[in-house]
């Protein structure tokens, strides 16, 4: 079996922006460590991967159909939760005006989400990868929270 290793990233590496038009939203995102794997067939966004599959990045548009307020997306996403397949761990949560964050552990993996609600929709950007690479994923967090825009 081949096992790929994931590209080491500096927090100098390039970054590309990927837009999407439907929802009207934009993050920037580092091409050689997460590749497009193409756009949903509703054009609501598109999924990211690494070479090696272990990480993944989503990125979304939904219309606020259920009329939720940004606080009752947040309540729901910042609890921890269980099935016999996996458990989600809650670590760091934190909910401001229109958009909030989510981070902790889902099974062995680590995650991470911003979610904010403009014009009703939601517009959601989640990440998820193995702690044994959290030295490569940790440092562009922060550069894709702050270049998620829309």
């Amino acid at each position: 079996m081949l096992i790929l290793a994931a590209p080491m990233v500096s927090a100098a590496e390039t970054f590309q922006t990927y837009a999407n038009p439907r929802f009207n939203y934009s993050i920037d995102y580092p091409p050689k460590l997460l590749l497009p794997k193409g756009e949903a067939p509703n054009g609501d966004g598109q999924i990211f991967a690494s070479a090696d599959l272990q990480a993944q990045m989503i990125i979304y548009g939904t219309h606020n159909v259920l009329e939720q307020t940004i606080q009752d997306l947040f309540k729901k996403e910042s609890q921890d939760a269980s099935s016999q397949q996996i458990t989600k761990k809650v670590t760091y949560k934190r909910q401001k005006d229109n958009w909030f964050v989510v981070s902790g552990y889902i099974g062995p993996k680590i995650f991470y989400q911003k979610t904010f609600l403009s014009n009703d929709m939601f517009k959601t950007f989640y990440i998820e990868y193995p702690e044994s690479q959290r030295s490569i994923y940790d440092p562009i967090l922060s550069r894709l929270g702050s270049s998620f825009k829309g």
